[in-house]
């Protein structure tokens, strides 16, 4: 019946009529639990925006808000999956209109609102899926409560790992196009994560070989030092080897902020560093 109502609207020039049918229809049928229909019509919004060429305006965007919030938390019926898939595919679709409008504000709103769902959702176990959606909202503070949380549910000796996942994911997430700080913006974000982790946790991070490594490491990308990034990683290899998940990481980081053909020797930033890697790996 709304799709009906909605093709109506649209054959009859009805803009502002069809966003809104699409829109509450959207979220009824969400709330409802009836996922595919729900995320049909959110599609069909978007799509409607879209062809509009309709700019992002605050009344626009906030009906993706409320459909990213209709989403349930657990999955329908009992025992099923959440609709992660589904919601990121609503968020991907919005993306898309954001950026044809250059509008990297609202894009890193949705972006983080999908991450948040996730973590909400999914749990701790969900922070690998929901890590890249924070990296491109940006958001530290955000981040650093949902590595917090899941870091809770793991082994204390693990602890460096969750933290050095999230920095590093952080770091390697691509910014939205026209986002101030670009790749800089990235690096700074993922110390911040580190600043924010001791609040977020209520406790500092411990002190271990892993975390000097990633301090040195996001200094080095900084730096734009390939030279130092291998001397980092194969001194600290042992500690890197704890974590499979990290290498794909740093590849990562590598491609977003080291030149593809780095200059020979590390030149004074070798002298500058080589004191602070005394402690074993």
């Amino acid at each position: 019946m709304f799709k009906t109502v909605y093709y109506r609207h649209r054959a009859r020039g009805q803009a502002e009529q069809s966003y809104e049918l699409a829109a509450e229809g959207a979220r009824l049928q969400l709330q409802k639990g009836q996922i595919n229909c729900g995320v049909e019509l959110a599609l069909l919004l978007v799509e409607a925006y879209r062809a509009d060429e309709l700019p992002p305006s605050e009344e626009a965007v906030e009906r993706l808000r409320l459909l990213l919030d209709a989403f349930p938390r657990q999955g329908r019926p009992a025992g099923a999956d959440p609709p992660v898939g589904e919601c990121s595919g609503v968020v991907a679709a919005a993306v898309k209109w954001l950026r044809s409008a250059g509008d990297w504000q609202h894009e890193a709103q949705l972006e983080g609102k999908l991450a948040a769902y996730a973590s909400e959702a999914l749990g701790w176990q969900g922070l690998g899926w929901a890590l890249p959606h924070y990296a491109r909202a940006g958001d530290a503070g955000a981040m650093a409560a949902a590595v917090a949380a899941a870091a809770a549910h793991g082994r204390p000796e693990e602890e460096d790992l969750f933290v050095t996942r999230g920095a590093l994911a952080m770091a390697a997430g691509q910014p939205a196009p026209g986002a101030p700080g670009g790749p800089a913006g990235q690096l700074a974000a993922a110390r911040e994560l580190v600043a924010c982790y001791a609040t977020a946790a209520g406790h500092a991070a411990p002190d271990t070989p892993l975390l000097h490594f990633l301090a040195f490491y996001l200094e080095a990308l900084a730096r734009q030092s390939s030279a130092l990034a291998d001397m980092l990683e194969a001194r600290y290899r042992p500690s890197l080897e704890r974590d499979p998940q990290l290498q794909p990481l740093l590849a990562r980081c590598r491609a977003a902020h080291l030149p593809a053909s780095a200059p020979p020797g590390l030149g004074g930033l070798l002298g500058d560093m080589l004191g602070m890697l005394a402690q074993p790996a």
